[in-house]
């Protein structure tokens, strides 16, 4: 299993260091030396969602959120490079100096942090170079990749501490919108305030710990999870502040299972209604959470979508224990919560003869989009470490 973050000996210039964080550089979701535009489209609905719905897909970009959150809480001159071209990545680093660079990816895109490490050592052959994200739970990466410290884990905390820095003061959170670009059939659904919602990231990691889930493992595995605001009064704040600033009423919530932490919550909508706040809110939440909180607790959060997994009918996850699925969906839809199911075909006791009735069983559900995943041994997870333990592993 993956270990908690280390910190290595902070950097010899500590807080005067002059810091660049960057994504892997595009095109994305091309043909090319780099990955395959089939097995690695680059939106997330596109890719994980709606692809088989054609020119009827919903297409939306989102930003590199972990790199915006790092930058924001760094007392230290920072550039953020999000979505560069090979092109303008290589100029950048040409013309201007920096003492640490630091490298997010995932592990579909191992060839463009090869590439991009190569260039770093070319151009700026001073810098420390720092590779974090999924990318970091591939097995022998520090064997692929010229990089000085490969970070597994949170990296607010770790940069700070890295940088010198206090690494235990509030953490400032950056006003951003969830998506950008988003259309259907080839129309642009408009990103104004009033059409697009904030992201907001409370927490990361999942204590659930499903033995597939590579974010759940990337902070810590099975009973971690790490928050970034503890209380519902510190989160009402920040809510307060990136409404203000965005002039939004909705936000998309990055947290795996936010209404798992349910004291917070619940202190958010006490908040909320003394101050009436009509806010909107797009969450993640496994099917037994959801099902301990009243319609009108829900309804009072502002919950309106939910991103919940249905895995399988005879699946033995913890999180659906004892839960309708199929009941529970038709509530929440019959009272205006949209959700997102999300299916996993090839689990333990899937045959191919059976595949046809457990999509059917999942279609069953009616939910607003459907996805379906694949049971797959994601580096760094149980289900990966499980397989190599015993020998089932396809050398890739």
């Amino acid at each position: 299993m993956l270990q908690p973050p280390t910190f290595p000996a902070p950097h010899p210039l500590a807080t005067r260091a002059r810091v660049l964080l960057s994504s892997v550089f595009g095109p994305y979701g091309q043909d090319d030396q780099y990955g395959s535009r089939k097995a690695n489209p680059m939106e997330l609905y596109q890719n994980q969602v709606t692809r088989l719905q054609g020119g009827f897909s919903l297409r939306m970009f989102h930003r590199s959120f972990g790199l915006m959150m790092i930058q924001e809480n760094l007392d230290a001159p920072c550039t953020l490079l999000d979505f560069p071209t090979l092109e303008s990545f290589t100029e950048h680093i040409r013309q201007q100096i920096y003492d640490v660079i630091g490298i997010s990816g995932i592990i579909a895109n191992v060839g463009k942090v090869v590439k991009m490490c190569e260039l770093v050592r070319r151009y700026q052959p001073g810098a420390t170079i720092v590779v974090g994200g999924h990318i970091a739970n591939k097995e022998g990466l520090d064997q692929m990749i010229d990089a000085d410290l490969i970070v597994r884990g949170e990296g607010v905390r770790w940069f700070q501490r890295y940088l010198g820095q206090d690494d235990q003061k509030p953490i400032k959170h950056p006003a951003a919108f969830s998506g950008f670009g988003s259309k259907a059939m080839g129309l642009s659904l408009g990103d104004s305030p009033e059409r697009t919602a904030a992201i907001l990231i409370p927490s990361v990691g999942c204590p659930m710990g499903c033995n597939f889930c590579s974010t759940s493992a990337q902070f810590g595995g099975k009973g971690k999870f790490i928050n970034f605001y503890e209380t519902g009064d510190e989160l009402y704040a920040v809510m307060c502040d990136i409404e203000q600033k965005l002039k939004v009423r909705s936000f998309f919530v990055l947290d795996e299972n936010f209404l798992l932490h349910r004291k917070r919550a619940l202190r958010l909508l006490e908040l909320m209604a003394a101050n009436g706040k009509n806010w909107s809110l797009s969450v993640f939440s496994s099917a037994r959470v959801l099902k301990s909180y009243s319609m009108d607790q829900l309804l009072g959060l502002g919950i309106g979508f939910v991103w919940m997994g249905l895995e399988g009918e005879e699946s033995a996850y913890d999180k659906l224990k004892g839960v309708d699925t199929l009941s529970l969906v038709h509530h929440l839809q019959a009272n205006g919560i949209r959700v997102l199911g999300s299916s996993i075909l090839g689990l333990e006791d899937h045959r191919p003869k059976d595949l046809g009735a457990i999509i059917d069983y999942a279609v069953s559900h009616d939910t607003v989009f459907h996805q379906f995943m694949l049971y797959t041994p994601i580096p760094g997870t149980p289900l990966h470490e499980k397989h190599k333990r015993e020998g089932t592993l396809l050398n890739e």
